[in-house]
């Protein structure tokens, strides 16, 4: 087995904005709030989430910052 040698790791913030519409997407995409797991109450959460993130932020958008990594390595000589 080759044993690599790690020579850093580096982190950079990224800041990304959402909207509503994304924001209901990406809850849907996922394995337990999807359509087939909510059933028949998804257009209701669809549309209870909807109200809910317009009276947070009648703007529409939301911001996150998100963080990514990766260690940079080499191999032995």
């Amino acid at each position: 087995m080759l044993f690599r040698s790690i020579v850093g790791r580096y982190q950079f913030p990224v800041p990304h904005e959402w909207t509503a519409g994304e924001l209901t997407g990406f809850l849907l995409s996922t394995s337990v709030l999807s359509r087939a797991a909510l059933g028949a109450a998804a257009a209701e959460f669809t549309a209870d989430l909807g109200r809910e993130l317009q009276a947070a932020e009648p703007g529409g958008r939301f911001r996150q910052t998100l963080t990514f990594a990766y260690d940079l390595a080499r191999r032995p000589p």
